[in-house]
């Protein structure tokens, strides 16, 4: 009886040890956290040594993996001061290649300080944002052709998707947009997360898109304006600090008072020689649709690109991880997803905001821009093609979140925040088709109740933070 109650309890042991060895090996203990083994990435071999970057890192048929090898001591010198931004020299290896000497840092504005400013300890204590820059130790260094990479953590994105859509609408309808794609990014071959990959609107950018002309990426400092919202002030330069002191490219003497008489023709409304029209209407098309007002639209004015060549004037969109209004909108679901096409801006007038006030105010114009948000909500939004893209899209992803132990959100959260993104999507272009077929009004301010689309099933925080939200982490 003694022996065989023995054995029994060896068996029972020996069965634990092997449990526990078993888990072991698929969690790994670090520090004051449990981080999962390594996510496993398949990505193809590309022999093709004549692809370039939109090609390979862009490709978005696959999750590709971007792992950086940083010395130990840079890698504890950037957690402990992540806000310095610090360039550190690290190599980078994408899909198995690998590329030395390569400059690496943190980037952001309030992901960064919510991240910095959060729970030292946990799974996300480290998920910063980061930029890439291929070229900066080693001037002839490219990524394929690729000069400086973005690598987005998805803050506060519970969707995924809030960056990626937003760039394929602007696709849709015929803008230059910057390339982007999922990643896996590991630090030191340990894993940080899912990652968005976006192209850097910058030398490379415009070599691809064919661009020419001097490229600025203006910032609202402080509540001072001083020229990023484009508006006129008199021909001093240092009215227009916040666009010149943001130039993205060299700029002259010469090419700073030729933007400033552009401006000037702008807030005349002398549109002809001074916007690039097609261009300029078919961004705030797409731009209109989104609600993102973490951008020129909204009371923070940033988040855009603005390219001049010879006195034309147009715009690149940027970081829309705050679109389908997320950004400081107070309002309920119903006004939102009906928020006015002909009466975009949030907390700004049209006087505020002369890149778009010429649309509005001419009625040709206006009725190239309705004709063109019409083209995109039946293309796009109404066919399927949207919500299709979507669904493949997370298809892809899906299964790396999963494994994600440093998310923001967990899978369910994921899978009901996409479901909330579409729905959300086709109350807006219900309220779009709306507005164009004049059922209601195209201003907000002009439109009944009764004539709105009920959107009040939506919630809005479904899809992740709200901006201003004072959340940290959500796990």
């Amino acid at each position: 009886m003694g022996d065989s109650m023995n054995k029994k309890i060896i068996i029972i042991v020996g069965i634990i040890i092997l449990v526990v060895g078993i888990l072991l090996s698929v969690l790994r203990l670090n520090g004051n956290r449990i981080v999962k083994s390594n996510i496993e990435v398949d990505y193809p071999i590309i022999s093709d040594e004549s692809l370039t970057y939109e090609k390979r890192i862009f490709d978005t048929n696959y999750m590709h993996l971007v792992n950086i090898i940083i010395a130990d001591k840079d890698w504890e010198d950037l957690i402990k001061n992540p806000l310095n931004k610090t360039k550190y020299n690290v190599d980078v290896e994408i899909d198995g290649i690998r590329f030395n000497n390569v400059s690496f840092k943190t980037k952001g504005n309030s992901s960064l300080n919510n991240i910095a400013n959060g729970p030292r300890e946990g799974p996300a204590s480290n998920r910063y944002s980061f930029k890439i820059n291929f070229g900066k130790y080693n001037k002839n260094q490219t990524y394929f052709g690729l000069d400086k990479l973005h690598l987005n953590n998805i803050y506060g994105d519970a969707t995924y998707l809030n960056d990626y859509m937003s760039y394929e609408t602007f696709r849709n309808i015929g803008i230059s947009a910057p390339l982007d794609s999922f990643v896996v990014l590991k630090i030191n071959s340990e894993d940080l997360g899912i990652y968005l990959a976006v192209e850097d609107v910058g030398e490379s950018f415009f070599k691809r898109n064919d661009l020419k002309g001097n490229l600025y990426k203006p910032e609202q400092e402080k509540g001072n304006d001083l020229g990023a919202s484009l508006t006129y002030k008199d021909d001093i330069l240092s009215s227009y600090s916040n666009i010149f002191n943001n130039a993205e490219t060299t700029v002259t003497e010469e090419d700073k008072l030729r933007l400033i008489e552009s401006l000037k023709k702008l807030n005349n409304n002398e549109v002809l020689n001074t916007v690039d029209v097609d261009e300029v209407i078919r961004y705030f098309v797409a731009h209109n649709y989104l609600l993102s007002y973490d951008s020129y639209t909204g009371p923070s004015i940033h988040n855009y690109y603005l390219k001049e060549e010879n006195g034309l004037l147009s715009i690149i969109p940027w970081d829309y991880n705050l679109a389908f209004g997320r950004f400081a909108m107070e309002e309920d679901t119903t006004f939102i997803a009906n928020f006015g096409i002909d009466s975009p801006l949030y907390k700004a007038t049209i006087d505020e905001r002369p890149l778009w006030k010429w649309i509005v105010v001419n009625e040709e114009y206006r009725n190239t821009y309705h004709e063109v948000m019409s083209e995109l909500i039946t293309n796009y939004f109404e066919s399927g093609e949207f919500n299709s893209t979507v669904d493949k899209t997370y298809e892809l992803i899906r299964p790396y979140i999963k494994q994600d132990s440093s998310a923001f959100y967990n899978i369910n959260q994921v899978d009901e925040a996409v479901d909330t993104l579409k729905d959300f999507c086709t109350y807006r272009t219900k309220s779009i088709r709306l507005q164009l077929s004049g059922e209601l009004a195209a201003d907000t301010k002009e439109q009944s109740m009764d004539d709105k689309v009920d959107a009040s099933r939506i919630n809005l925080e479904k899809m992740g933070l709200i901006a201003k939200d004072d959340k940290k982490q959500m796990q």
